[in-house]
């Protein structure tokens, strides 16, 4: 092997490692600016956070004509507006009544319920990461539920914010919100602030 195709071959090498390492460089970049975007919509989106509060309207939304739904077997209650449902089909499921779909025939704008009874597989349970994909959760207050609630956003097409917590017999209440803008948010919000526990 002559001076010439040791060199190219050396270049050649130095070039892969260096693309090699822009890359790598690159994408740690990527993930730190996400979990940064990420961190940034929590505090924004999480409804009552222990140590920074968020602003919610002048006016208190007027429940007092909602319907109100009833889980006997967990013992808990949720209030929704007349304009709103629910079924049972997966999960606890509160949607408006006639709502716009997405491709996959969902409503865009969804509270989901899920329950899960306690059993000896919950024992070593982290519920900050309770069966979920997203990143960073945050230690959150929902206005009638004195368990520690964890909280994050989750990787969908759509906008989601998802929370975590036990009941006061182990069992684990999953409760996941879809919605397309701020201002659906904010009826969701208080149909979440109405989830309560029973004795």
């Amino acid at each position: 092997m002559n001076n010439k195709t040791h060199s190219i071959i050396t270049s050649i090498l130095f070039l892969i490692l260096f693309i090699g390492l822009f890359i790598y460089v690159y994408h740690i970049y990527t993930i730190n600016i996400e979990l940064d975007n990420i961190n940034t919509y929590i505090t924004q989106h999480t409804i009552f956070p222990h140590k920074k509060s968020v602003q919610l309207p002048k006016k208190d939304t007027d429940t007092s004509d909602w319907e109100i739904y009833t889980n006997e077997e967990y013992g808990f209650e949720v209030k929704y507006p007349q304009e709103w449902e629910w079924n049972d089909i997966d999960g606890i499921s509160f949607f408006q009544k006639n709502c716009h779909k997405n491709e996959f025939d969902e409503c865009n704008n969804i509270i989901n319920v899920g329950t899960y009874s306690y059993d000896k597989s919950l024992e070593n349970v982290d519920i900050r990461t309770w069966r979920s994909q997203c990143d960073n959760p945050k230690n959150v207050k929902l206005k009638n539920i004195n368990q520690d609630v964890w909280s994050c956003l989750y990787h969908t097409p759509y906008n989601g914010l998802e929370y975590h917590f036990f009941d006061k017999n182990k069992n684990v209440f999953e409760i996941n919100i879809r919605y397309n803008n701020d201002m659906d948010l904010q009826i969701m919000r208080t149909i979440l602030q109405s989830f309560s526990l029973g004795d």
